[in-house]
């Protein structure tokens, strides 16, 4: 999930960086179910099909710090200018956000047939994540680019807020590993770029 992410880097005796920032989601996939459960025709109850998004709308969040080290290299080692270093990453993500799954649910108490309904079963998310960080800045006129490799190990949990037809024990016709219960411990890996503006230059 795309977020908008501020977040800031402060470095100390050119060495020790503690670099930190918070961003939330900005794609709400609530809003769609909103509108459809809001302006559609008929009673607006638990039998609507968006009824389960309204209870529980989406929201995420995510916060990292990063404690770096950074090495100082002779022109010799480094010729090419860039910044080199290697940290750890504590990173936590939550989100809770909704995904339609289609049910097979008994017509009536009484059949022995089935019909296909559709519930958006909103799905709680966490994640802590514990990395090793590799990384090297470029940095050129106050502008910083920001490249990394991480690797280590995330606890992931995740829980229904609101599904009505699984709490009733209905079978599921389609469901996904990322919308399934669980608590796990998993490897993380990690890589991607930040760019960046120098405030204070000596």
């Amino acid at each position: 999930m795309p977020h908008f992410t501020i977040g800031s880097e402060v470095i100390f005796k050119d060495r020790f960086g503690i670099d930190f920032s918070y961003g939330r989601r900005f794609m709400n996939q609530g809003l769609y179910h909103y509108l459809n459960y809001n302006l559609s025709i008929g009673p607006k109850n638990d039998n609507n099909l968006y009824f389960d998004s309204i209870a529980a709308p989406s929201f995420g969040e995510r916060f990292h710090i990063d404690l770096k080290y950074y090495y100082k290299l002779s022109a010799v080692e480094n010729p090419i200018g860039f910044k080199y270093y290697t940290g750890i990453r504590y990173i936590n993500v939550h989100d809770i956000r909704n995904k339609e799954i289609s049910y097979w649910v008994p017509l009536s108490p009484n059949s022995d047939t089935s019909g296909l309904r559709s519930s958006n079963a909103a799905i709680e998310k966490q994640l802590h994540i514990f990395n090793f960080t590799q990384g090297f800045v470029v940095e050129q006129n106050r502008f910083i680019l920001d490249c990394y490799f991480s690797i280590g190990i995330k606890r992931k949990t995740q829980h229904f807020v609101h599904n009505k037809y699984h709490d009733l024990g209905y079978n599921s016709y389609r469901n996904f590993v990322w919308n399934e219960p669980m608590n796990k411990l998993r490897p993380s890996l990690n890589g991607g770029f930040k760019i960046g503006y120098k405030i204070f230059k000596k």
